[in-house]
């Protein structure tokens, strides 16, 4: 960033920001974090998530697969000087200094079109050298989320290939790959170890696991599982949909467990619960069950590796069982409306 010099325009937007300390980190150990989710006096703030369910869907089609992450890839992209004015900040390097304006002069947390510019940026280097670099270009425009890659291939070389591919490409652009993990140590072995990603945690058996996008995946076993924070079991609608919204399924692979949860909480909305207040004690039977399973779900194992399996049939029994699908999901609503 830079300062801000004495002819300032009318129109700018001031992010707020907090520091996260991390003393046991042994690089970064102090992160600044913007808000550009912060509304002004009009209401209004800077601020999109895209869908994860595609990239995950596709990272289980390899066989052979890794993930890797831009290193400040935020930081790499520098914006035009015309639009810096909606990016100010009020800092000092020391207590003991004035309070300066400064302006940021490239792509920043927290400000919604960032993930866009950060995004766009990446597609247009795929574009650039698309015919060069193919699968790198593919990777880059279908298997990226932010600043974390999540793809592979069918085979070691193929796989090492794209590897080479992407490092040389985004090296064009000055943006450096690190956390690297895979369900291959041969591809791993191919890189320094400092470049590695760290385990980030250890499940009961033992087994070590990372987050892609959210989700946990064992690289080793080649499996995704779950893990469960401890719940205090108390009987208020706040307590119980605070512990159902921290389950995170975004393929939905735990949905007939969640709807039981769900089913409870419709039931507390329909008899008019306040958010403090206890509920009856024919529903807490309901709870306390589902609170006993949930610990049960860190023992489920779903293999990464999917088969493509394509069917053909006739266009009237597919439209013969559409008909009946439907039909079928009518009658079993109206029971929850």
């Amino acid at each position: 960033m830079q300062p801000v010099g004495k002819d300032i325009p009318p129109g700018r937007y001031f992010i707020p920001h907090h520091c996260v300390i991390r003393p046991e980190r042994l690089a970064t150990k102090l992160r600044v974090v913007f808000n550009a989710s912060h509304k002004t006096t009009n209401g209004l703030s800077l601020n999109d998530i895209v869908d994860l369910v595609d990239i995950i869907t596709g990272f289980r089609i390899h066989n052979i697969v890794f993930t890797c992450d831009i290193s400040e890839l935020y930081r790499q992209i520098v914006i035009r000087p015309e639009d810096r004015v909606w990016q100010h900040v009020l800092w000092r390097k020391s207590p003991s200094l004035p309070v300066q304006e400064f302006e940021l002069r490239t792509v920043t947390y927290g400000v919604k079109s960032s993930p866009y510019l950060a995004i766009r940026t990446l597609h247009k280097l795929a574009t650039d050298h698309g015919d060069q670099f193919p699968h790198a270009a593919e990777a880059l425009r279908h298997h990226t989320y932010m600043d974390d890659i999540i793809t592979g291939a069918s085979s070691i070389e193929a796989t090492s290939q794209l590897k080479e591919d992407l490092i040389n490409r985004l090296n064009c652009a000055q943006l450096d790959l690190r956390k690297w993990s895979s369900n291959s140590p041969l591809l791993l072995q191919t890189l320094p170890m400092e470049h590695w990603e760290c385990p980030k945690s250890f499940s009961d058996d033992g087994s070590i696991t990372l987050k892609v996008l959210g989700v946990q995946w064992d690289p080793t076993e080649d499996y995704f599982t779950y893990s469960v924070s401890p719940v205090n079991v108390e009987f208020t609608k706040r307590s119980i949909l605070s512990h159902v919204a921290r389950i995170y399924d975004p393929l939905g692979w735990l949905s007939p467990f969640i709807l039981l949860a769900k089913l409870l909480l419709q039931s507390l909305w329909r008899i008019g619960l306040s958010w403090n207040e206890l509920i009856p004690a024919n529903l807490r039977n309901d709870w306390v069950p589902f609170v006993s399973d949930l610990y049960n779900i860190k023992s489920i194992k779903i293999p990464r590796k999917t088969v493509i399996l394509r069917c053909y049939t006739p266009a009237n029994w597919v439209l013969r069982w559409i008909n009946k699908s439907i039909r079928m999901l009518c009658l079993s609503s109206i029971k929850y409306q």
